[in-house]
């Protein structure tokens, strides 16, 4: 097998700042499974679970090679769900099916149901200014944060109901 190489960005907080991170993952031979690198929380560990129900509710075949995720920056420490949408996209980047070109300077904050729907984070608005402040040019979170991210101007909000959806717009 090919190593296959897939990222994103979304933004972490720390207190009322966001933090620009990138999401990468990483497929390769190996033992089957999934490992998470980069400072996540439990809860973010657990992500891995939410991840792969929500791919596999979309119909999406989940690999059977070693999985490797790394949020960077390490040294930040990465909390909650809100990174569930990164990290399938970047999966999904990975498998090469989506248009790696359309997730360039987008970075994606939602939780991820496991039936793939997206779920309302708090701190949305902190990571839209932040978004703004780091020129990022469209911020996809769930159709329940819509409103508060388009609070900020200068930053396009791209609001999704299901995970399906997402991989159809970025397809």
């Amino acid at each position: 097998m090919k190593t296959q190489f897939g990222k994103c960005l979304s933004i972490a907080l720390d207190g009322l700042a966001g933090i620009l991170v990138e999401t990468q993952a990483h497929i390769c031979a190996g033992l089957p499974g999934t490992t998470l690198v980069g400072l996540p929380d439990a809860a973010l560990q657990e992500s891995k679970d939410r991840v792969k129900a929500a791919v596999i509710s979309c119909g999406i075949e989940w690999t059977d090679y070693k999985l490797t995720i790394n949020l960077i920056p390490a040294s930040v420490k990465k909390t909650g769900s809100s990174f569930d949408l990164s990290v399938a996209i970047a999966i999904l980047a990975a498998e090469n099916l989506l248009v790696k070109e359309k997730l360039k300077n987008v970075a994606f904050v939602a939780e991820l149901g496991l039936d793939g729907k997206l779920q309302k984070v708090r701190g949305v608005l902190p990571m839209a200014i932040s978004a703004r402040k780091n020129h990022i040019s469209a911020l996809v979170v769930a159709q329940d944060n819509a409103d508060e991210a388009n609070l900020i101007q200068g930053i396009k909000v791209l609001s999704f109901e299901h995970l399906r959806q997402v991989i159809g717009y970025f397809s």
